[in-house]
Protein backbone atom coordinates (compact mmCIF):
# COMPACT_ATOMS: atom_id res chain seq x y z
CA UNK A 1 0.00 0.00 0.00
CA UNK A 2 1.35 3.27 -0.59
CA UNK A 3 2.34 5.71 2.09
CA UNK A 4 -0.27 8.58 1.87
CA UNK A 5 -3.68 5.94 1.70
CA UNK A 6 -1.67 3.93 5.12
CA UNK A 7 -0.91 7.09 6.61
CA UNK A 8 -3.80 9.29 5.99
CA UNK A 9 -6.69 7.28 4.76
CA UNK A 10 -6.22 3.60 6.95
CA UNK A 11 -7.67 5.34 9.72
CA UNK A 12 -10.97 5.56 9.24
CA UNK A 13 -11.34 3.53 5.57
CA UNK A 14 -10.93 -0.14 4.05
CA UNK A 15 -10.44 -0.90 0.65
CA UNK A 16 -12.29 -3.95 0.10
CA UNK A 17 -11.55 -6.89 2.78
CA UNK A 18 -8.13 -7.56 4.07
CA UNK A 19 -6.59 -10.85 4.69
CA UNK A 20 -7.61 -12.20 8.15
CA UNK A 21 -10.27 -9.40 8.45
CA UNK A 22 -14.28 -11.36 9.70
CA UNK A 23 -16.93 -9.83 7.64
CA UNK A 24 -19.08 -7.24 8.45
CA UNK A 25 -16.76 -5.29 10.75
CA UNK A 26 -17.39 -1.48 10.15
CA UNK A 27 -15.04 0.74 10.04
CA UNK A 28 -15.14 4.92 10.71
CA UNK A 29 -15.93 5.92 7.13
CA UNK A 30 -17.30 3.62 3.93
CA UNK A 31 -15.08 1.28 2.52
CA UNK A 32 -13.62 2.92 -0.80
CA UNK A 33 -13.65 -0.49 -2.96
CA UNK A 34 -15.09 0.39 -6.18
CA UNK A 35 -16.24 4.16 -4.94
CA UNK A 36 -13.80 5.37 -8.53
CA UNK A 37 -16.82 3.62 -10.33
CA UNK A 38 -19.60 4.84 -8.07
CA UNK A 39 -19.28 8.48 -7.72
CA UNK A 40 -18.22 11.03 -10.23
CA UNK A 41 -14.51 11.49 -10.64
CA UNK A 42 -14.92 15.48 -10.19
CA UNK A 43 -17.09 14.98 -6.80
CA UNK A 44 -14.83 12.62 -5.43
CA UNK A 45 -11.94 14.81 -6.39
CA UNK A 46 -13.12 17.93 -4.98
CA UNK A 47 -14.71 15.34 -1.62
CA UNK A 48 -10.96 14.70 -1.14
CA UNK A 49 -9.66 18.24 -1.40
CA UNK A 50 -12.29 20.38 0.63
CA UNK A 51 -14.95 18.00 2.31
CA UNK A 52 -15.50 20.22 4.92
CA UNK A 53 -16.41 22.92 2.58
CA UNK A 54 -18.99 20.93 0.72
CA UNK A 55 -20.47 19.78 3.89
CA UNK A 56 -21.09 23.53 4.57
CA UNK A 57 -22.39 24.36 1.44
CA UNK A 58 -25.02 21.05 2.38
CA UNK A 59 -23.56 19.08 -0.77
CA UNK A 60 -26.39 16.42 -0.74
CA UNK A 61 -23.98 13.79 -1.18
CA UNK A 62 -21.41 14.47 1.49
CA UNK A 63 -24.20 15.48 3.74
CA UNK A 64 -25.89 11.78 3.34
CA UNK A 65 -22.61 9.92 4.15
CA UNK A 66 -22.50 12.67 7.53
CA UNK A 67 -25.47 11.69 8.56
CA UNK A 68 -25.59 7.37 7.07
CA UNK A 69 -22.02 7.48 9.20
CA UNK A 70 -22.88 8.71 12.56
CA UNK A 71 -22.07 12.53 11.76
CA UNK A 72 -18.57 11.85 11.75
CA UNK A 73 -16.89 14.04 9.19
CA UNK A 74 -14.16 13.25 7.54
CA UNK A 75 -11.57 15.72 7.75
CA UNK A 76 -9.68 18.25 5.20
CA UNK A 77 -6.26 16.35 4.67
CA UNK A 78 -5.01 19.36 3.20
CA UNK A 79 -4.22 17.50 -0.20
CA UNK A 80 -2.75 18.73 -3.24
CA UNK A 81 -4.26 17.57 -6.88
CA UNK A 82 -1.06 15.69 -7.15
CA UNK A 83 -2.16 13.39 -4.17
CA UNK A 84 -5.95 13.37 -5.14
CA UNK A 85 -5.16 12.09 -8.76
CA UNK A 86 -2.56 9.22 -7.17
CA UNK A 87 -5.02 8.13 -4.05
CA UNK A 88 -8.01 8.32 -6.72
CA UNK A 89 -5.57 5.73 -9.41
CA UNK A 90 -5.08 3.45 -6.23
CA UNK A 91 -8.10 3.16 -5.54
CA UNK A 92 -8.62 2.64 -9.47
CA UNK A 93 -5.92 -0.20 -9.06
CA UNK A 94 -7.25 -2.08 -5.74
CA UNK A 95 -10.53 -2.21 -6.83
CA UNK A 96 -9.57 -3.93 -10.32
CA UNK A 97 -7.08 -6.53 -8.59
CA UNK A 98 -9.46 -7.26 -6.34
CA UNK A 99 -12.62 -7.55 -8.46
CA UNK A 100 -10.40 -10.23 -10.49
CA UNK A 101 -10.31 -12.81 -7.80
Amino acid sequence: MPLLPRTRCSACHTLGPQDGELGGLRSVGPDLLGVTRQRDRQWLARWLKEPDRMLAEQDPLATNLFQQYNKVAMPNLQLGEQDIQALMQYMDDETLRQVKR
